[in-house]
């Protein structure tokens, strides 16, 4: 919902009570759940995919418009990514960054 194609109008009609109940929120629910998960992958020493998590909720605060904070995400992805030679991953990490400016 936060980077997807807005939906049809039939389509919001039928899900309006879901919308408007989950809709305010989902933002804020998500950055909290992503952000649980690169914290766990840190403690557990899943570094790859501690990168993707952050490298997600990088992307989540662009699409949210909260700039620094999908800096901050997408330098530490970077890091990773790079510590892990994931390069397709990090590709892509370097390719959101080069979007935030």
């Amino acid at each position: 919902m936060v980077i997807g194609a807005r939906p049809g109008l039939g389509v919001v009609l039928k899900n309006l009570g879901f919308l408007l109940a989950h809709r305010p929120f989902a933002g804020r629910r998500a950055q909290t759940l992503i952000g649980k998960a690169a914290r766990f992958y840190a403690e557990v020493g899943a570094y790859g995919n501690q990168a993707q998590a952050l490298l997600n909720l990088g992307l989540l605060h662009r699409a949210m418009k909260r700039k620094e904070k999908a800096r901050e995400c997408l330098a530490e992805a970077e890091r990773l990514f790079e510590r892990a030679s994931a390069e397709g991953f990090l590709q892509r990490t370097r390719d959101a960054m080069a979007r935030l400016k």
